[in-house]
């Protein structure tokens, strides 16, 4: 298959997986994935629909990165894989599970955005966006970066390893790391990037809030 080709599948398979259930138009799909991307929404629904047949080298760059977090480098290279998580509402932990695999998830239904004086302990959104203040997650979700999250619940959303979370360490200061499994009940908060220190939830005393889901990052507008 030529590489438009696969770009083009890709990005049918993100607008698909963007729609509400019951959706009897892609409308939601096209404009939850020209918001991820700062691509116009009518180019996404051309090439979507066959009117316009050859992406953009500068577009088919645009999705790579704005859906890399998870993924292989070379992802928009391949045929992409059937997922529909809606399909089973009953079991969350598998909808978890492919959610953090599959950035193509980023929700469609609107979560409220906090800022990073909001978060606290006692009264964490069920939902909510945040804009990453730092760089710890690397290249794919850089500082400025939007990431989703859902509410830490126990054997509900749950953490998991190499993903991103948001915790508060003993003093209440919060910060979004990957999650890294230690001996028992404890885990290690870690970056993807150089220059962050590892922390540990027992010696930094570190409560887990939430779980990142997802997220996209836009690059500048000029």
């Amino acid at each position: 298959m030529h590489p438009n080709d696969t770009w083009i599948a890709n990005l049918r398979a993100l607008v698909e997986a963007h729609l509400p259930p019951g959706a009897k138009t892609k409308a939601a799909g096209y404009e939850a994935v020209a918001a991820a991307t700062g691509i116009n929404k009518d180019y996404i629904y051309q090439l979507c629909t066959g009117k316009k047949r050859k992406m953009g080298l500068d577009a088919a760059d645009k999705i790579r990165r704005a859906f890399a977090y998870g993924r292989d480098p070379s992802w928009l290279e391949q045929p992409p894989e059937p997922v529909n998580p809606s399909k089973d509402p009953a079991e969350p932990a598998a909808r978890l599970s492919v959610a953090q695999n599959v950035i193509h998830l980023f929700p469609t239904v609107v979560a409220p955005t906090i800022g990073w004086g909001e978060i606290k302990v006692e009264s964490v959104p069920k939902s909510f966006t945040l804009v990453l203040r730092d760089g710890a997650l690397g290249d794919d979700f850089p500082r400025g970066a939007v990431g989703y999250f859902e509410k830490y619940e126990p054997g509900v959303v749950e953490p998991i390893e190499g993903k991103g979370v948001l915790f508060v360490d003993r003093e209440g200061a919060p910060f979004v790391r990957l999650y890294e499994v230690q001996r028992g009940s404890t885990w290690r908060a870690v970056a993807a990037a150089k220059g962050y220190a590892p922390m540990d939830s027992e010696q930094d005393g570190l409560t887990l809030l939430a779980v990142m889901l997802g997220g996209f990052w836009r690059p500048p507008t000029r």
